[in-house]
């Protein structure tokens, strides 16, 4: 796919499919170097007759490393900055044809003085800019203060772009409300979560009646809870959102030993009053929870004892991982007074309790 001189186009439109087509086997990004539109034309030339699909008079695109050169206006306040402008010569001239209807290629010059592959291609902005759907997803994602890393690799995966955490950032600065916006940002993620189909979130209010919390679960929750309540497994992290509020997670164990989710609450402490609440509201939403008879959790004190308090028929256990991972912590010549041998045996023999070693 290249250009040559004297070929022609009945059609803007044309032209830019043919450009597109060329960039892309090219691995070369181009740019509207100047142009004069057919209305300012007909100004000048009021008696000529152009076709209007054309709309351009005269067009000149450079490569996006060539074009204008670049003349540095900088006072040294900010010396780190960088320009994609290297004087690259490549140059595709256009001027409208004598009879007015088509555009024709007047100069074609094909010769770059930088490398030219599909991967420094990738890296370019514009290989990177998500389309409008993609970019209203990762910004949804990230008003509710997702992980910008993990969005930044989820979406890389999905599209196949190259993205960079600026990227993420930059859409994520243009989704950002207007300063004078007095919403808190737990908020917003409640406001997000009110607009979403299906899904029933409870508000905890605190004492300067401020939104302190938010629980949320949907009926196919619900449901699976009912089918399968003798399990479940509570959990929480804290650097799931830029917030670093904790969220908890509680799943069960389905007939066929996949995990699944049965709520999960977001809330602006640990504290133990706001667990207890927490877990009211979900014995309230699931009065299957009678039925519970273990609940597995990591060592967290403020955890076990409030699920001690709300669910005391249920034998709480500490899970594996968690329980392997404190032998290895703890398990040391200097606390133990033993011998790196005697270390390496005892750890292992713990290991193989588990599925997996630590």
């Amino acid at each position: 796919m290249d250009f040559s001189v004297g070929d022609t186009f009945s059609s803007y439109t044309e032209l830019e499919e043919k450009l597109k087509s060329f960039q892309s086997t090219n691995y070369t990004q181009l740019w509207k170097r100047d142009s004069r539109t057919i209305a300012t034309a007909c100004k000048r030339k009021p008696n000529r007759h152009f076709n209007t699909d054309i709309k351009f008079y005269e067009l000149r695109y450079s490569c996006v490393h060539g074009g204008r050169k670049h003349t540095s206006k900088s006072e040294g306040q900010r010396p780190h900055q960088s320009t994609f402008r290297a004087d690259c010569p490549f140059q595709l001239k256009l001027r409208y044809s004598d009879d007015g209807r088509r555009l024709v290629i007047t100069k074609y010059v094909s010769e770059h003085n930088h490398e030219i592959s599909k991967q420094l291609y990738n890296l370019l902005p514009a290989q990177r800019r998500l389309d409008h759907s993609d970019k209203d997803r990762a910004a949804e994602k990230l008003k509710v203060r997702a992980n910008r890393k993990m969005v930044c690799q989820q979406f890389s995966e999905a599209t196949g772009k190259t993205l960079f955490m600026k990227d993420i950032h930059n859409i994520g600065t243009a989704a950002k409300p207007k300063p004078s916006t007095e919403v808190s940002e737990l908020q917003q993620i409640a406001d997000y979560l009110k607009s979403q189909p299906g899904l029933s979130t409870e508000y905890l209010i605190d004492k300067n009646n401020s939104l302190a919390g938010i629980f949320i679960l949907d009926a196919s929750m619900q449901h699976t809870f009912s089918q399968f309540p003798e399990l479940i497994l509570a959990d929480a992290t804290h650097k799931i959102n830029e917030l670093r509020m904790p969220f908890y997670l509680m799943t069960t164990v389905d007939g066929i030993g996949e995990a699944e989710i049965i709520a999960s609450f977001i809330v602006i402490s640990e504290e133990e009053h706001m667990a207890h609440q927490m877990i009211q509201l979900f014995k309230t939403k699931n009065p299957k929870w009678i039925d519970i008879r273990v609940i597995l959790t990591d060592k967290d004190m403020v955890e076990r004892t409030v699920f001690t308090e709300e669910i005391p028929n249920a034998n709480l256990q500490i899970c594996l991982y968690h329980v392997l991972r404190t032998f290895k912590r703890e398990i040391t010549t200097e606390k133990m007074g033993i011998t790196g041998g005697q270390k390496t045996t005892i750890l292992g023999d713990h290991s193989e309790v588990g599925i997996f070693k630590i």
